[in-house]
């Protein structure tokens, strides 16, 4: 093997030394176009792919792997080279290579039940255990991209439709084996050449399980000869194998093995090409395969190593120019709708989020956006469409693939508070999810916290009618944690310090509005707490009264969730008003009526973020038990004091709150984004309802360096209150929620 390998470097090394010979293309000759895989890196495809057009140069047949696959199959379309060149820099490649729905596109109650868990990553429990997904992205947004790119008249285009013979290359999992896909359907077979193991989910294709066709044949110079090329022009934008100071943790070294795998038998192809034929190494130094936002400087990359190849100048360059807009296309009459489901969910439920009608003209922006909606769900892995005929109609066809390790997601999250003086906050929590539990879509949730406080909640969402419209929720739970009780002029140490205990339950009966962006609910809750002392002054001793306590209301709540997500949120706003009737004869302790509502406004303009929030919890007296109030204190409540330091039986707060994004990611998980930021706030809580005033609110400010870590955000500030109150702290969790 290494006397082969020796062979093929000394090849390389003499083909690249006649770069600038003269290049003779055969009269007659059929060419063959050979793209490797390379992840972003294969962007350069398209850059000398246009130096290719300039030349005069057509390819008769077309092989590639991975991202060679995708550009090639573009290019076997008939799509001209600017077509291509413009397509690759307008993808919104974040997009394409991420599974998620946008937030908005998942229903109201399903984006509270979760708000909390920060850590981006679940796990699915099946009978066979807890299981990880066979890829950190499932593929949902890729198969739909690549669908409306390899489409004609609204169907999916097949090999036998191309205008330029083409194949891609993936391999087989079970057996490592280089699988030839030349026939069929175009967009499953791209979507199985790019799997890369472990970033993208496997696609089953023809009885087999496919992945990334570069650990079989990254360069498939081989697959054009037998399919008839007489003259090959090859590109290989491979990445390097790292150097040994890089290989510095157990993730670089698995790396480096797997993209040995591939510059081996990359490698090898290389010798299949005689001396009169073509190959072009793009110099891509600094350029890495998730680099899909450096798109423009990959691309031109390539146009440069194909220049150079033909001695050429960019002078004979075409510009590429705006795409001029197209002609609107016809889109068919649907005469027929067909599900086809093999989930437990009903037709009916998938039928009633499809808002095109049988009889009318085709509305595709509107069907990708009720598909995406399906899929935010979380009861398939897949959803698709396809156009179809039948007895010359045409029907829409709404495929929805089940999970096969089932809908039961476990989920983790992580919160940290810490101001450096003692004052301290952790809670670690797990939540699981059971969806689609009926023809319905019935779903059970059960969140566990422990740390500081302990928390058990479960409930259960039960849609009432096909459209996911009305629902009921009944839930109940458990909380237990400290209660520490301050001076206002001693936030050094607390007062009192008490263990509080409370156990509730609700039922409630919602409707979704706004196209599952909100809800209203109405509901009965009942509590019953007790506090007991641990260390300190006995409040009892003051006259407060600290004995057990009950309490039964009924409510009203209405909200709206458009926030694009809960993190760092970019866009959108989130509002909620609740209205509680706290009532004697159902239990309470005693008559009072409540107001709670809070908001949240994000607005952007490039890297910069303005939030706007507010809340508010006021009673219409000072009636509630001293166990059962609001309070305020710690990172961005306050900034400056303790976690949790004040306690009132009404509260107010207003912030605002600007950040800078610092860093970009790309849409692989391969880096973090940093955040710097600030912010001014102003509010308290108050006992006495008489003393809430604007003069008697605490001004308080922060900055803060931030990041978004794989276990959620997280905040290192300094804050300062008018009051006189500093604090340095670190905060690990969601606190725009």
């Amino acid at each position: 093997m290494w006397q082969r390998l020796t062979w093929a470097i000394m090849f390389v090394w003499w083909h690249s030394a006649a770069v600038h010979a003269e290049i003779v293309v055969p009269e007659n000759a059929k060419i063959g176009l050979v793209l490797s895989g390379g992840g972003a890196r294969g962007l350069a495809h398209v850059g000398v792919i246009r130096v290719l057009e300039s030349q005069g140069i057509k390819p008769d047949i077309i092989t590639g792997t991975s991202m060679g696959s995708i550009v090639g199959a573009l290019y076997a379309t008939g799509r001209s080279a600017e077509e291509i060149d413009r397509l690759a820099r307008n993808m919104n490649w974040r997009d394409a290579l991420s599974d998620a729905s946008p937030r908005r596109h998942q229903p109201y109650p399903f984006r509270q039940l979760e708000a909390g868990m920060t850590a981006d990553f679940r796990m699915s429990i099946s009978p066979n255990g807890i299981t990880f997904p066979r890829g950190v992205i499932e593929g949902q947004h890729l198969e739909q991209v690549l669908g409306e790119l390899f489409e004609q008249q609204g169907r999916a285009l097949t090999f036998e439709q191309l205008p330029i013979q083409f194949a891609a290359v993936a391999a087989d999992l079970e057996t490592g084996e280089q699988v030839v896909l030349d026939s069929g359907d175009v967009t499953s077979a791209i979507r199985a050449s790019m799997s890369i193991p472990g970033a993208l989910a496997p696609v089953q294709r023809d009885g087999r399980l496919l992945v990334d066709g570069g650990i079989a044949n990254n360069m498939p110079v081989d697959l054009a000869r037998q399919m008839g090329a007489d003259f090959i022009v090859a590109v290989d934008v491979t990445a390097p194998l790292r150097k040994r100071e890089e290989l510095t943790s157990i993730f670089a070294i698995a790396s480096q093995t797997s993209a040995f795998l591939v510059r081996l038998n990359t490698v090898a192809q290389r010798v299949n090409l005689r001396d009169d034929e073509v190959l072009i190494l793009p110099d891509l130094d600094g350029y890495g395969a998730a680099d899909f936002d450096q798109d423009e400087g990959i691309i031109e990359a390539g146009v440069e190593a194909a220049l150079i190849m033909f001695d050429q100048d960019k002078s004979n360059l075409s510009v590429v120019e705006e795409a001029t807009p197209d002609v609107e296309e016809i889109e068919p009459v649907i005469d027929f709708l067909e599900i086809k489901n093999d989930s437990v969910v009903g037709d009916d439920s998938i039928r009633s989020l499809v808002r095109q009608k049988v009889g009318e003209q085709l509305n595709r922006a509107e069907l990708e956006d009720d598909l995406s909606r399906l899929y935010g769900l979380d009861y398939f892995s897949l959803v698709r469409y396809n156009i179809t005929n039948a007895d010359d109609q045409t029907g829409l066809e709404i495929i929805c693939v089940a999970r096969e390790t089932g809908n039961s997601w476990l989920k983790m999250g992580l919160e940290m508070a810490d101001d450096f003086s003692g004052h301290s906050d952790f809670g670690l929590s797990a939540s699981l999810r059971q969806s689609g539990l009926n023809s319905l879509g019935g779903t059970a949730f059960g969140r566990l916290e422990l740390g500081t406080d302990t928390e058990i909640e479960l409930r259960f969402l039960q849609p009432l009618d096909t459209g996911l419209t009305y629902f009921v929720e009944p839930a109940v739970g458990y909380k237990a944690g400290v209660f520490d009780v301050y001076l206002d002029d001693l936030q050094e140490a607390p007062l009192s310090e008490y263990q509080k205990g409370s156990t509730w339950v609700e039922f409630s009966l919602g409707r979704t509005l706004w196209r599952e962006l909100g809800e209203i609910r109405f509901g009965l809750s009942y509590a019953s707490a007790s506090l007991d002392l641990q260390a300190g002054l006995d409040l009892a001793s003051l006259g407060v009264n600290t004995s057990d306590f009950h309490d039964s209301y009924y409510f009203v709540r209405v909200g709206i969730d458009s926030l694009d997500d809960l993190g760092f949120p970019s866009n959108g706003l989130r509002w909620s008003i609740t209205h509680e009737e706290h009532d004697s004869q159902l239990g309470a302790e005693s008559n009072f009526s409540r107001f709670n509502s809070d908001f949240t406004v994000a607005i952007s303009a490039g890297r910069q973020t303005l939030l706007i929030e507010g809340d508010a919890e006021i009673g219409d007296n000072d009636s509630s038990d001293f166990i059962d109030i609001p309070s305020i204190g710690g990172f961005l409540e306050l900034s400056g004091l303790p976690p949790d330091s004040r306690y009132g039986r009404h509260r107010v707060l207003l912030r605002s709150v600007l950040y800078r994004r610092l860093t970009k990611k790309g849409p692989l998980p391969v880096g973090l984004p940093v955040y710097v930021g600030a912010s001014i706030e102003k509010g308290n809580v108050w006992i006495d309802r008489k003393a809430m005033s604007w003069g008697s609110a605490v001004t308080a400010a922060s900055v803060f360096l931030a990041a978004r870590t794989p276990l959620g955000p997280a905040y290192l500030s300094f804050g300062a209150t008018d009051e006189g109150d500093r604090s340095v702290s670190i905060f690990l969790g969601q606190r725009f929620r």
